[in-house]
C-alpha cells in the first residue's frame, strides 16, 4: 500500500510540473501574440493590426482590406 501511495504521489508531482510548463508555454505564447510575433508576415499595405485581422477574415486577399 505504501509504495502505491509514493507512486501517486509522484504522479501528482509529475503532473503538476507538467501543468506548470503548460502555463509558462501559455505566458509566452501570450506575450507574443500581444507584440506581434506570431510569425504571420503581413504585406507592407497592411500596417495596422485592424487591417491584419480584416486581412486573416478574409481569406489573405490583401486588397479586400484596403477598401
Amino acid at each position: 500500500m505504501s509504495d502505491l501511495l509514493d507512486a501517486l504521489i509522484q504522479q501528482r508531482k509529475r503532473d503538476a510540473l507538467d501543468y506548470r510548463k503548460y502555463l509558462q508555454e501559455i505566458v509566452e505564447l501570450t506575450k507574443q501574440a500581444k507584440n506581434g510575433l506570431c510569425g504571420a508576415s503581413y504585406p507592407k499595405a497592411l500596417d495596422n493590426s485592424t487591417l491584419r485581422a480584416l486581412n486573416g477574415n478574409l481569406g489573405k486577399d490583401e486588397p479586400l482590406p484596403q477598401r
